[in-house]
């Protein structure tokens, strides 16, 4: 039996309002719940998290398929339920790239949500996420 691969953070209050400190042993981000907007939300985190995981899977799959882009870009919305606890019901990412091709970028994609992104294999499967493609200045 391999041994499992495990993460941890701490989380520490500021003190006022909801403002946490997130950290590990090589980084540190604000957090914020509520309503003051100082920092990301924990919603709006894992939104980064999923984008930020599926982006650099792109990057990199590119890069082997020596197809990479100049230029990349996600952009990640989220749908939450009207009703309590607020979770996504839907999740749209819009990739934009330059100097690759769109069916390069969209296999690279498609590898990265079936088989290589651990946040979006924590994501509800049932959960529709859509992607939209913009692609720029493609190599001829």
């Amino acid at each position: 039996m391999t041994e499992e691969d495990t993460r941890s953070v701490t989380l520490r209050w500021s003190g006022a309002g909801l403002a946490f400190e997130s950290a590990t042993d090589h980084a540190t981000v604000a957090v914020q719940g509520g309503p003051d907007r100082v920092a990301q939300s924990p919603m709006e985190l894992l939104l980064t998290a999923a984008g930020s995981c599926m982006a650099s899977d792109v990057v990199d799959i590119l890069a082997k398929m020596r197809r990479s882009a100049t230029s990349y870009v996600v952009e990640v919305t989220g749908w939450r339920a009207a009703g309590t606890p607020h979770r996504y019901t839907r999740l749209k990412l819009v990739h934009r790239a330059e100097g690759t091709d769109e069916p390069s970028l969209r296999r690279a994609v498609q590898l990265s949500q079936d088989r290589y992104c651990s946040v979006m294999a924590t994501l509800d499967p049932q959960m529709p996420i859509d992607h939209e493609f913009a692609v720029a200045g493609a190599p001829a």
